[in-house]
C-alpha cells in the first residue's frame, strides 16, 4: 500500500512525501520524514512511526517529548482513514494522511461457449461496455467537480492555518520590536523590515484561490522566506545584550595607528591574554603603510583615559588579523571570556554581538592627548553564513568596527570583524573565524592562550 503525507503546517508547509508500508518522522536527519531541526521544535528527535500493518494504516507516538495527535485527539497508537490530520506536538507542525486508491481484482477461466450464444454474449459485452462507458464519463464529469471543490476546501483550510502562524509570528516580532534599546535600536529597522515583507506576502495569500499550483507554491515558498528571515531578528532581539557588553567591555580597546605619512588612523582590538595579547584586524595595522608595519602603535582600553604604547607581534599571510601586544603596563589587563573554536556551536541564524569603536566611538575627539575616556559602542545580529575563512553576520557597523569581536551568547570570540560585504555595507559584516587566531597565536613564538 502506499499513501502521501501533505505537510498543512510548520517550516515544511507545502512538501509531499509518500509512504510505502513505513515512516519514521521527527527532526533527527535522515528520517523518511524530517521536519526542520531549527524551526519545528515541538517535534522529538524520532517522533512518531506511520505503518501499514494487517490490512490497515495506523500511526504509532514514540515516546515524544510532546505527544502525537489525530485529528485533535492525543494518542499512542491509531488507526488512519484518508484526510486523517496528524499533529506532532500540541503546537507543532501537522500532516494529512492521504493513502492511494486501489482494489484487488481477480478473475477465473471460462470454459467453451456454445455457437449458438456467441451473438447474444457479444451483444451484452456491448452493452455492459457502453453502460461502463457512460458511467465512467458520469463519474469523470462528478469527480471532477467533487476534486475542485475538495481542493478549493483543502487550500482554504492550509491557508486559515497558515494565516494565523503568520499572524502569531508577527504579534512577537511587534513585542520583540518594542524592547529594542540602546545598542540594539539599530536591529529594530531589520526587524520593521523583515515584518513589512511577512505582511507584503500574507496580503497575496490571503487573496490566493490555490487553483494556480504553481503560484501557490512559490507563494508558499516566498512565505518561508520571509518568515525564516524574521525569525533571525527575533533572535537577535532576544539577546542578552548587556551581559555579554559586561563580560567584554573592559577587554576591547581603541588602536591609534600612525602611518609612514604622519596620518593617525584608528581601529578596534581585544586582549586575549592578561599580560597584554591583543588581537585586532590586520588592515588596521598596514592601511596607509608602505613598509607594511606602522610608525607608531598606541592602544586605550574602554572607559580609560590613559594611552599605551603597543607593538606588532605577528600578522597572518592568508587571514586579515594580527597580533600586538601592550607595553608598560603593570599587571594585567582585563580579557575576553575566551575564543569559541567550536563550529559546531555556530549554525545559520544563530544570534551573535560585536563590540569596538566605529567610527572611533562615542564622541571620539580627534586626538588622544585629550584624555577623554574611551566608550565603545556596539550591536547584536544574527549568523547569516559559516565558511571555513570567513563568518558573516548580519548587523550594523562602521568604519573603525574592524578589529572588534564577534561575540556568541556566553561572550565567546567566534570572530574578529574585518569589513562589510555587499552593496549595503551597514548590513553584512564579515569576521574571520576565531580558529585563525588562535593559530596565529601559536605561530608568533609559540604564544598560547595561557600567559
Amino acid at each position: 500500500m502506499i499513501a502521501d503525507l501533505y505537510v498543512v503546517s510548520g517550516a515544511r508547509a507545502g512538501a509531499t512525501v509518500t509512504v510505502t508500508t513505513e515512516i519514521v518522522a521527527g527532526r533527527a536527519p535522515g528520517l523518511g520524514l524530517q521536519f526542520d531541526p531549527d524551526h519545528d521544535l515541538d517535534v522529538s528527535a524520532q517522533h512518531a512511526a506511520i505503518v501499514f500493518t494487517g490490512g490497515r494504516w495506523i500511526v504509532r507516538d514514540l515516546g515524544s517529548r510532546n505527544g502525537t495527535f489525530v485529528n485533535g485527539r492525543r494518542i499512542r497508537e491509531a488507526d488512519l482513514a484518508d484526510r486523517d490530520r496528524i499533529r506532532f506536538g500540541a503546537d507543532g507542525p501537522e500532516v494529512e494522511f492521504r493513502p492511494h486508491k486501489g482494489g484487488i481484482g481477480a478473475g477465473r477461466r471460462a470454459g467453451p461457449i456454445a455457437p449458438a450464444v456467441v451473438l447474444e454474449q457479444s451483444n451484452q459485452r456491448l452493452r455492459l461496455i457502453a453502460g461502463t462507458l457512460a458511467a465512467a464519463l458520469l463519474f469523470a464529469v462528478g469527480y471532477a467537480t467533487w476534486s475542485g471543490t475538495r481542493q478549493r476546501s483543502d487550500w482554504e483550510l492550509e491557508r486559515e492555518t497558515l494565516l494565523g502562524r503568520v499572524d502569531s509570528v508577527l504579534a512577537a516580532g511587534d513585542d520583540a520590536a518594542r524592547t529594542l534599546t540602546g545598542e540594539r535600536e539599530g536591529l529594530a529597522i531589520a526587524l520593521q523590515e523583515a515584518q513589512a515583507e511577512v505582511r507584503r506576502v500574507r496580503g497575496q495569500l490571503e487573496r490566493s484561490t490555490g487553483e494556480d499550483t504553481v503560484d501557490t507554491a512559490a507563494l508558499r515558498r516566498q512565505l518561508q522566506s520571509a518568515m525564516t528571515a524574521l525569525d533571525r531578528q527575533q533572535l537577535a532581539a532576544s539577546l542578552d545584550f548587556q551581559a555579554i557588553e559586561d563580560l567584554t567591555r573592559r577587554a576591547v580597546a581603541v588602536v591609534w595607528v600612525e602611518s609612514d605619512d604622519g596620518t593617525v588612523t584608528t581601529g578596534t582590538a581585544f586582549a586575549i591574554r592578561s599580560d597584554g595579547i591583543m588581537a585586532t584586524s590586520r588592515h588596521v595595522l598596514t592601511s596607509g603603510s608602505t613598509g607594511g608595519s606602522p610608525r607608531r602603535l598606541a592602544v586605550q582600553f574602554a572607559d580609560s583615559r590613559q594611552v599605551w604604547p603597543a607593538i606588532v607581534l605577528g600578522m597572518a599571510e592568508d587571514d586579515d588579523i594580527a597580533i600586538i601586544r601592550v607595553g608598560n603596563i603593570v599587571g594585567g589587563v582585563p580579557t575576553v571570556a575566551g575564543l569559541n573554536l567550536r563550529p559546531d556551536t555556530l549554525a545559520t541564524g544563530t544570534p551573535i554581538a560585536w563590540i569596538g569603536f566605529p567610527l572611533g566611538g562615542e564622541t571620539w575627539p580627534q586626538d588622544p592627548a585629550t584624555g577623554r575616556f574611551a566608550r565603545p559602542l556596539g550591536a547584536v545580529g544574527v549568523i547569516t553564513s559559516v565558511e571555513a575563512a570567513r563568518i558573516t553576520v548580519q548587523s550594523y557597523g562602521a568604519a573603525g568596527a574592524s578589529g572588534s569581536p564577534i561575540l556568541d551568547e556566553r561572550g565567546g570570540v567566534i570572530a574578529v570583524l574585518i569589513g562589510g560585504s555587499g552593496s549595503d555595507r551597514s548590513r553584512q559584516l564579515i569576521g574571520v573565524p576565531a580558529a585563525a587566531v588562535d593559530a596565529l597565536l601559536r605561530q608568533v613564538g609559540g604564544i598560547g592562550l595561557s600567559p
